[in-house]
């Protein structure tokens, strides 16, 4: 569920489409929730329901609006493999108690670790570890470019870790050792920056920037800040030279956008996004700017997940691009209110963790919207099952 792969099927239906495994995970999830295959001694309730209101209605009247537009095969394929996901958000936030959520969190935090060696093992050796297993070239997630090897397999995984980490490091939880969490905070970051995927980088630095300003004085004692910069430096001085210069080409990639903020809508043509996609998205969105075209054909013809925020226009309007901000604008703003009180100290760490899946929904691809995909919505319901199951073991005690 943390891999963002929407294509992968697991029975083909035709040469070009299949039933693909993540939204039946999805619905797994909801039935083992909501029709009683567990039982759970005190329902744990879930505290963001109360935002959700505006959000499910408006997507309920996409689908009357798709209807309206029509279908054809694609577009209803395209729509029934979506809609799932957003049962996650129903179902994932109630499921785990603090002390489950520890214990999944524990096992995540060492995969990313072990995940992140295997994965600069990659870049060292040019992609030749997993080729070697897979028994061919190029293995999944590897993509080549003039001066940087990017690895984009896993990087759902490492921001998580990344706001785990962070999460854990505010809650000064006695269950996760300091250094275990400076470790696997710095490798997340590097990783993501390792995959030279510009909105990604941008986000999870935005993040990282946002956590150490506003708890610096609660996570940064002596000891903390040696072992931050002993990392830091590990990275940036004892990695191999081509491992040093994999970063410095995902650097330069990043100091494209330079070109961006002075007029260069190509970003020294690397940017597609702008000059093409998006153009071809809006046209259409132009032809029904208040409402979109819902869950339709004429949205499935031109959507593009590469460029989230003009198909998010595509398929709710104007209407619901502003029904998208007041939602996620209430939450962040209910999780930075309570983290004002002691015993949710910490809490707006997960705020800062939706600004910067906003932040890649702006720049990068389709994170949260009116199409989910499955690792977006995974993260996201996570992320609101920490503050639940807290809640919770206040009540209980």
């Amino acid at each position: 569920m943390f891999q963002y792969k929407p294509d992968d099927v697991f029975i083909p239906l035709t040469s070009t489409m299949g039933v693909q495994y993540q939204p039946f995970l999805s619905l797994a999830v909801f039935a083992k929730v909501f029709f009683g295959i567990r039982i759970r001694r005190g329902r744990i309730r879930n505290q963001f329901y109360q935002f959700y209101p505006p959000f499910y209605y408006y997507l309920f009247f996409l689908l009357i609006i798709g209807a309206f537009f029509g279908h054809n095969d694609l577009s209803l394929y395209w729509t029934f493999h979506g809609i799932p996901h957003f049962l996650v958000l129903l179902a994932i936030p109630i499921m785990f108690s603090d002390l489950e959520l520890k214990r999944f969190n524990k096992t995540i935090l060492y995969f990313t670790i072990f995940h992140t060696i295997i994965a600069f093992a990659e870049l060292i050796f040019r992609g030749s570890v997993m080729s070697f297993f897979q028994g061919r070239e190029n293995a999944t997630g590897i993509a080549f470019g003039e001066d940087v090897v990017r690895i984009v397999g896993g990087i759902g995984l490492s921001i998580y870790s990344l706001i785990i980490s962070a999460y854990y490091l505010v809650q000064r939880n006695k269950q996760f050792s300091p250094l275990l969490l400076f470790l696997v905070l710095v490798l997340s970051w590097f990783f993501i920056w390792q995959s030279a995927t510009r909105g990604w980088m941008i986000a999870s630095t935005f993040f990282i920037t946002s956590f150490f300003l506003f708890y610096s004085k609660r996570v940064f004692s002596a000891r903390n800040t040696t072992i931050t910069l002993g990392l830091i430096v590990f990275l940036l001085v004892l990695i191999p030279p081509n491992l040093r210069q994999n970063f410095q080409g995902a650097v330069n990639r990043l100091a494209t956008l330079e070109a961006l903020a002075e007029g260069d809508v190509t970003a020294e043509g690397t940017l597609s996004r702008i000059t093409e996609r998006t153009p071809r998205v809006l046209n259409q969105f132009y032809n029904s700017p208040i409402f979109g075209f819902g869950f339709s054909k004429e949205t499935r013809s031109v959507y593009d997940p590469h460029v989230a925020i003009p198909s998010l226009l595509l398929i709710g309007g104007i209407l619901g691009l502003l029904v998208y901000i007041v939602t996620f604008f209430r939450i962040v703003l209910y999780l930075y209110k309570k983290d004002r009180y002691k015993e949710f100290k910490g809490i707006f760490i997960f705020g800062f963790a939706i600004i910067a899946f906003l932040i890649i929904n702006a720049s990068s691809r389709k994170m949260v919207g009116y199409h989910m995909v499955a690792d977006a919505a995974f993260m996201v319901a996570l992320f609101f099952a920490h503050f639940n199951a807290l809640v919770h073991n206040l009540e209980k005690h």
